[in-house]
């Protein structure tokens, strides 16, 4: 569900690949899989805050699609790919400088608000599992109409819009 909100395409094939390992090698257990999904989503996500051209790792994803389905049934070896891939892909998202730059950017009002919203989400569900949302709205703490404020009209222009003044009813 998560990867949904990336629009990062060339992933799916990736994740059928992790799938298919899961249910043709007995080795590859639950644990392994869920392990090589969220190390996926990492990246996904980081490569789309900081704006990873597709060029930079589709063929890397691809690669790695292969390189697992001719060994179908080795699961001892698919961790050293593995570990190999996922430090290829760290390099291309490792710019912490420029994630911080782009974060507050990516995640305004209005631009994605699907993906904001699934991050507050998750965000909530971390800190309380129990929290559930069946129809989560976007609202934003301090109201846009600058009128109803007592802030100074700048102040608020410049961070209405911002995840941090965003939260789920």
């Amino acid at each position: 569900k998560r990867f949904n909100f990336l629009d990062i395409e060339t992933i799916y094939s990736l994740i059928l690949t992790y799938l298919n390992k899961f249910f043709i090698c007995q080795k590859y257990s639950r644990q392994q899989l869920r392990n090589d999904l969220e190390k996926l989503w990492i990246f996904a996500f980081r490569a789309r805050v900081i704006n990873v051209s597709p060029n930079e790792y589709e063929k890397k994803l691809s690669e790695q699609c292969v390189r697992i389905s001719n060994h179908p049934n080795e699961v001892d070896n698919l961790d050293k790919i593995s570990n190999k891939f996922y430090a290829e892909l760290k390099i291309l998202i490792e710019n912490q400088e420029k994630f911080i730059a782009n974060f507050p950017s990516e995640f305004k009002y209005g631009y994605d608000n699907q993906l904001i919203t699934f991050i507050l989400d998750t965000i909530y569900r971390q800190k309380d599992p129990e929290i559930s949302f069946s129809r989560p709205t976007l609202e934003h703490i301090l109201p846009q109409s600058q009128k109803s404020c007592e802030l100074n009209g700048k102040d608020v222009k410049d961070i209405i819009n911002e995840i941090g003044n965003l939260t789920l009813l």
